[in-house]
């Protein structure tokens, strides 16, 4: 008879992701899924998976980062103010 795999094999482990924005109202999302308001902590499977968190809110440059799901993730990300065009970059008549 077949023995049963070890427990420890790794099936069913779980890591946990953390993430600080600023500004605190920014919208997060992972994997295309919109997360709650920050500071956000979530548990996925710790399968290897690579995995895209995006942070975007109006006003400010965008960003993405991508982490592989093989051990605990902790970041702070603050977005950079854009930059709107001003009168005085515009080509005067």
């Amino acid at each position: 008879e077949p023995s049963a795999a070890p427990a420890a094999d790794g099936i069913g482990a779980t890591m946990l992701f953390k993430i600080q924005v600023e500004p605190k109202y920014a919208r997060v999302t992972l994997d295309g899924v919109l997360l709650t308001k920050a500071p956000i902590e979530v548990v996925i499977p710790k399968d290897g998976k690579e995995h895209v968190v995006r942070v975007e809110s109006a006003g400010f440059h965008t960003r993405k980062m991508v982490f592989s799901a093989d051990a605990d993730v902790s970041v702070i990300v603050a977005l950079d103010r854009a930059v709107s065009p001003s009168r005085a970059s515009a080509p005067r008549p």
